[in-house]
């Protein structure tokens, strides 16, 4: 359509994350109560439809994939460092689904940006972290943990 024409009907897409379920609901609600406010100021109709594409998740510091990722990081000479994080992912998936999982770190830097990097060495690191934590695992496995 041309700039200067008003369009017959308009889609907006939106995001609201939080690891508590209360304020995100809250926060949802707050997005949709605003948009229906404005629609009905214009004269406009609108028809939310909320999705969730993934849910938060914890997992405890002597859960399996910690521990496995703690005695890794160890190996690879590494200080671990767990953090919560508000992305999503994969892992937002395996957890919803009982499978206890976490993110692993590989150096990238301004993530997300057209500034975003990442280092050969940190790459390298990565994949050392990864194949140690394969290690890892398998010996926890044999042990009879996982």
């Amino acid at each position: 359509m041309a700039r200067n024409v008003v369009p017959e009907e308009c889609y907006v897409e939106g995001e609201a994350r939080s690891h508590d379920p209360k304020k995100l609901a809250d926060l949802t609600a707050s997005m949709i109560d605003a948009l229906q406010r404005a629609c009905a100021e214009a004269g406009a109709t609108f028809h939310p439809e909320v999705i969730r594409e993934f849910e938060a998740f914890h997992v405890l510091e002597d859960q399996l994939p910690v521990r496995i990722f703690q005695e890794a990081c160890r190996r690879c000479g590494l200080k671990p460092r767990t953090l919560s994080s508000g992305g999503g992912s994969d892992t937002n998936i395996f957890n919803a689904h009982g499978i206890p999982a976490v993110n692993l770190p590989i150096g990238i830097r301004d993530a997300h940006t057209d500034k975003e990097t990442l280092s050969i060495k940190d790459f390298e690191l990565a994949a050392r972290l990864v194949l140690e934590i394969v290690r890892v695992a398998g010996e926890s496995r044999r042990e009879g943990e996982g």
